[in-house]
């Protein structure tokens, strides 16, 4: 049974409950846009970024999936 008291943190509600809290941060989507070498979309650099957590091909902001995508991104263009 959850115990909650006035002031606790997430990171002790997350205790209680047994969920790991992530390692990294996550980044801003303009920060994820660079990475990826995204172009601005309309003036909008983070679009093809928030299309594809959409769509589910970036599972999430975190520094370690924009990279992974970037690679396979960059693998795909290779062979094409």
């Amino acid at each position: 049974m959850l115990i909650l008291e006035e002031g606790d943190t997430i990171d002790e509600i997350a205790l209680q409950l047994g969920v790991p809290l992530p390692r990294e941060e996550a980044i801003l989507p303009a920060e994820a846009a660079a990475i990826l070498g995204d172009e601005p979309v309309d003036g909008d650099p983070t679009y093809n970024v928030r299309r594809r957590i959409r769509d589910g091909r970036l599972t999430s902001y975190f520094r370690s999936d924009v990279e992974a995508r970037r690679v396979f991104e960059d693998e795909v263009m290779s062979r094409g």
